[in-house]
């Protein structure tokens, strides 16, 4: 965005490896799965998402295949101290 409106691009956009020769905005897409990995990576003084390449399983399917995994986390609630952006386990 420039200006609270997007950048354009006169040559069009590629979809599937075609060429639209329509004017389309310029923007760039990464692909997530509902299993990716996302993280905060810190470089000096920036810090940038990285997407996978780890996949990551839901604790409600971990829970289910390995029931005795709900009394492990359970555990390790109390000892949890939360910092900004964390993701956090709540048992129910």
């Amino acid at each position: 965005l420039r200006i609270a409106s997007p950048q354009l691009s006169s040559d069009g956009a590629r979809v599937g490896g075609w060429q639209t020769m329509v004017t389309a905005a310029r923007i760039r897409t990464s692909g997530l799965g509902g299993d990716s990995e996302v993280s905060l990576q810190a470089a000096g003084r920036q810090t940038h998402l990285q997407l996978g390449p780890r996949r990551a399983l839901p604790l409600s399917l971990l829970a289910a295949q390995q029931p005795e995994i709900k009394k492990q986390l359970a555990a390790q609630l109390p000892s949890l101290s939360p910092v900004p952006m964390m993701a956090g386990f709540f048992s129910a």
